[in-house]
């Protein structure tokens, strides 16, 4: 072959006798034998995987929690450590004080107002999206409480108070685990993580409320899966009241 010689067009057939290119949009003859698409690993070749129907299956092996029926196409990202697929929704839980909690009167009294619990037996992640506090009541002009909130991971042995409802906010969702408890009043302190994540003063006689929320950015109150984990507000007497505050509580958290 000479410079500037002009090479013959070749065209591929299968052993049908199908040509193996074609041209967009016509129809495929029933009888063509396809060519496998491949791919790399990084280090191996791999043939591109496809289902039954000749869908491309474009998720990967593991799914989270149990195999997945199919091959559906999903979205997820991390929470850090484990991979974690988005749902549409996650089942959702409220609990409150049903009511208040006295907050004591002399200084120093620790008070647990309402916390939220589970043992390591319990195999299901809470997130902790919202709580709300509101003081009312109590008497002494240069009175002062602060309401704290921090980890648990221990009931006392006899704990007291009151274990209140959880109420999903669908009811047609399933109801947390039975050892998961909401209690408020306790009257056996709980073991404390040492260190606040939280804490809003209420001076003075009268009404004040307060809501924590996480940031835009930051994560919920989380209490792991598997691990015996909660969290509580509490709150401590700084200065003397005539007459005991009352403190009404409500949680709002998500179960993974």
């Amino acid at each position: 072959m000479t410079q500037g010689s002009t090479l013959e067009p070749v065209v591929l057939f299968d052993s049908n006798n199908n040509p193996l290119a074609v041209t967009n949009g016509v129809a495929v003859p029933a009888t063509l034998v396809g060519i496998p698409a491949m791919g790399s690993d990084g280090a191996t070749t791999r043939v591109i995987l496809v289902d039954s129907s000749g869908r491309q299956v474009v998720v990967g092996a593991a799914a989270q929690g149990a195999p997945i029926a199919g091959n559906p196409v999903i979205t997820g990202g991390t929470d850090g450590t484990n991979a974690q697929r988005t749902k549409l929704y996650t089942p959702s839980y409220m609990a409150s004080t049903n009511g208040s909690v006295g907050t004591g009167v002399a200084v120093a009294t620790v008070t647990s107002i309402a916390y939220l619990f589970h043992p390591a037996a319990v195999l299901e992640r809470y997130e902790i999206y919202r709580i709300d506090i509101s003081f009312g009541g109590g008497a002494g002009a240069t009175s002062n409480v602060v309401a704290r909130g921090a980890f648990i991971t221990a009931e006392a042995a006899v704990p007291g108070g009151t274990s209140q409802t959880i109420n999903p906010t669908d009811r047609a969702d399933a109801a947390l685990a039975a050892a998961t408890v909401f209690r408020t009043g306790a009257t056996g302190a709980p073991t404390r993580v040492a260190g606040d994540l939280m804490s809003f003063n209420s001076s003075g006689p009268g009404s004040n409320n307060y809501s924590w929320t996480p940031t835009s950015q930051g994560k919920p109150i989380v209490i792991r899966s598997g691990v015996a984990e909660g969290f509580e507000i509490r709150t401590v007497i700084v200065t003397a009241l005539g007459t005991a505050q009352q403190v009404s509580i409500t949680f709002y958290w998500i179960k993974l």
